[in-house]
């Protein structure tokens, strides 16, 4: 219950006037009691049968402020615990309003019913995806300990631009194994997406596996925490595969490439040139254009886009 004082009345700190605060307030209590009683019966009635929407119009109604004796009177603890039983009755809109009311206050639900309301809430509401992974992460709120279910909230909470969870994730992959197939390219942009998150080559343990296909599999069964994809083998792979995993972040440098460099002096570099871009207008090329992993065929570089290139490179090497 919250009492906001109206700052048109002065009130001195003599025992008589603690005592008519406290004379407003019973009566004030009174007040609210008669008048919700005549408005709420027949909500009440259909709340306490499973009815979500009637439990959020009660809810609702605990919300208005009513004015009596000179005091705003809002009862926030009643309108929580309504908002509560339509979130556990399948409102889905209510378990996020109880959520922000139960941050807001800095307290948490009891019991069991912490876990059923954040796993509900989560769905509209990225804090408490995270209230629901330190509960994973430290086996409270009557769950199990289970790391990977831990990780896999405080990711949701951090798309949802919920910081501290990004923080806990970022602390947590500081302990963890990045495994990848041996490329240098893709560690070096991988480590500088991590610096994001204050996160350096020094802080991590590398498993180099034959195959992205391998890394995949070491994700998925928990052996390491992070793996690093070539963006176009990830999005080849198989949905089953994908929906198991999550993107916490895809770079897009399209102005690096692998590049054919021939000497200025070579005789036939126009033959040579012509040839390659037109590997795509015959059967036989596109094969090889396939095995390459380029079906798009090669494409013609200026000398400034060339050096700009080299200049982004040593820029991610620093």
């Amino acid at each position: 219950m919250k009492i906001l004082e109206n700052p048109q009345r002065k009130i001195s700190g003599t025992t008589s006037s603690f005592f008519q605060i406290a004379v407003v307030f019973a009566i004030s209590l009174m007040f609210l009691d008669e008048v919700r009683a005549e408005t709420t019966e027949p909500d009440r009635k259909a709340c306490e049968g499973g009815n979500p929407t009637a439990c959020s119009r009660l809810a609702q109604k605990y919300e208005k402020k009513y004015k009596t004796g000179g005091y705003d009177i809002i009862d926030w603890r009643s309108a929580r615990a309504f908002y509560a039983k339509a979130c556990y009755a399948g409102d889905m809109k209510s378990c996020v309003i109880v959520a922000d009311m139960y941050r807001a206050s800095g307290d948490s639900p009891e019991g069991t019913k912490r876990a059923e309301l954040y796993r509900k809430a989560c769905e509209g509401s990225a804090w408490a995806c995270n209230e629901l992974a330190k509960l994973y992460d430290y086996g409270h709120g009557g769950l199990k300990v289970d790391s990977k279910k831990a990780v896999n909230m405080y990711e949701k909470s951090c798309a949802g631009n919920y910081l501290p969870a990004c923080s806990t994730l970022g602390m947590k992959y500081m302990r963890g194994k990045v495994v990848m197939a041996d490329n240098r390219d893709v560690k070096l942009i991988g480590l500088r997406l991590l610096e994001a998150v204050d996160i350096e080559e020094a802080d991590l343990s590398w498993d180099v596996t034959e195959s992205y296909q391998a890394a995949a599999r070491k994700v998925i069964k928990g052996e390491a925490q992070v793996a690093f994809f070539l963006a176009e083998i990830y999005h080849s792979l198989s949905r089953l595969t994908k929906a198991q995993l999550s993107v916490l972040i895809e770079s897009d440098l399209a102005d690096i490439s692998h590049v054919l460099l021939v000497k200025a002096d070579f005789s036939d570099s126009q033959i040579l040139l012509e040839a390659l871009l037109n590997l795509y207008q015959d059967e036989d090329g596109k094969r090889v254009l396939t095995e390459l992993g380029m079906p798009q065929g090669f494409e013609a570089m200026s000398e400034e886009d060339g050096e700009f290139m080299i200049d982004l490179m040593e820029t991610l090497l620093d």
